[in-house]
């Protein structure tokens, strides 16, 4: 099993049901790799989830 660093675009672009980012993830999900992500991907995630849930941006 290797370690897989995962980009916050491969997992915005999965929640918009792209292809390509749903294969480069199915082997985490079923456990065949590990993955990890990073404060600032989270943070990326985070600020993308919270502007397409309101509507606004998530600083002023």
């Amino acid at each position: 099993m290797s370690l897989v660093f995962i980009d916050s675009n491969v997992i915005i672009r999965y929640f918009a049901g792209d292809t390509m980012a749903k294969s480069l993830l199915e082997p985490i999900f079923y456990g065949d790799e590990q993955g990890y992500i990073n404060s600032i991907v989270f943070s990326e995630v985070i600020f993308v989830v919270v502007k397409l849930l309101t509507g606004k941006r998530p600083t002023n």
